[in-house]
């Protein structure tokens, strides 16, 4: 077992590796440090509230599915172009 410190937040641990950090989406203790969250200016210790890799399947799916099927150009009749 590993001793854990009391830190002031619910989502923040000291354990003997150092500060950690819980993943609201995965539910899982990673390293409080910006190799596994992004940065956050008013997220909790400055990071993001999941971790890069949770963040990264969510938000590379919705952007995915937004993304036209066709690639044209965006602008096709720009200076009286035509496709």
């Amino acid at each position: 077992m590993t001793a854990t410190k009391y830190v002031p937040n619910a989502r923040l641990r000291e354990t003997a590796d150092g500060l950690e950090k819980l993943c609201v989406k995965c539910d899982e203790w990673w390293p409080a440090d910006r190799e596994f969250f992004f940065s956050d200016s008013e997220g909790v210790h400055r990071l993001l509230f999941c971790c890069k890799a949770c963040y990264r399947e969510h938000y590379d799916t919705r952007r995915l599915t937004k993304l036209p099927a066709s690639s044209s150009t965006p602008f096709p009749s720009l200076f009286g172009a035509h496709p």
